[in-house]
């Protein structure tokens, strides 16, 4: 590589380098700024993020994530906020970032086995492989995988034509013969890429889910984290909670306006 030898970071390398670490392997950005890898890895060191990427004693939780094959946000929503797994927040320019200890990370997974699945860890990926992950590893793999069928083109046009026609989620369900959380998670993929608008969705609410939604706030779980128990969207949430409070049906939490404070 013909980087030259100390070369002053302009703020696009910048915004990029802070952008990407702990997304992209310190060898990728490297090779997009056209900078040495050593050059790199002295830059997350200088800013206190941890050494290069997948190896070293601090991780990003995305990193986390990579390595056991979950989504990040349980990370940081459930096992640092709700869990007891020790983290760090880094500020950097352009965001912010969660750094964990490979030591305290080891610790709490051996203390909160039930919580993850090691069958999808790969060997020696978190630096050891001490006995007790050897019997997790053994046992996660005898249980029973429950594979997701996956969607297709002429099921898709019948779930929305079922939505246009006023049909219930429970009714849905019935005719493509899948679960009602099922149907949510798939309506509410439709909206985010823009298959379908929100106005139109009519998945109505169960008496049954109106009783999870308050017991799941009264866990302290934020309106992201009872969407996905509940197979919506936050949008959709918000908007159920606010119909509730307009029927005098509702005095739970309250909405936050622009600047997020509760009104």
């Amino acid at each position: 590589m013909n980087s030259r030898p100390n070369r002053l970071w302009t703020k696009d390398e910048q915004i990029y380098f802070e952008e990407n670490w702990g997304y992209k392997s310190a060898k990728t950005i490297a090779g997009k700024l056209n900078r040495s890898e050593t050059a790199i890895i002295a830059r997350s060191e200088k800013q206190g993020l941890g050494g290069a990427y997948a190896s070293g004693e601090d991780l990003s939780a995305n990193q986390v994530a990579k390595r056991l094959d979950i989504d990040s946000h349980t990370i940081v929503k459930r096992w640092i906020g709700k869990y007891g797994l020790k983290g760090k927040m880094v500020v950097l320019r352009t965001k912010r970032i969660w750094r964990i200890n490979l030591t305290d990370l080891i610790e709490w997974l051996e203390l909160n086995q039930s919580k993850w699945d090691s069958s999808r860890l790969e060997l020696l990926s978190l630096g050891s492989e001490p006995n007790w992950l050897k019997a997790k590893r053994k046992s996660d793999i005898k249980k029973p995988v429950h594979r997701v069928r996956k969607w297709t083109k002429k099921e898709e046009g019948l779930l929305i034509s079922f939505i246009n026609h006023g049909l219930t989620q429970k009714e849905i369900g019935e005719r493509l013969g899948r679960t009602e959380i099922g149907i949510r998670r798939k309506v509410s993929k439709l909206v985010e890429n823009g298959v379908l608008k929100k106005k139109k969705i009519i998945v109505k609410w169960t008496s049954k889910e109106g009783v999870m939604l308050r017991n799941l706030e009264s866990q302290g779980l934020s309106d992201e984290e009872i969407a996905l128990n509940l197979g919506r969207d936050r949008w959709n949430v918000v908007d159920y909670r606010r119909r509730l409070r307009e029927k005098g049906l509702y005095e739970g939490r309250k909405p936050r306006n622009k600047a997020g404070v509760s009104s």
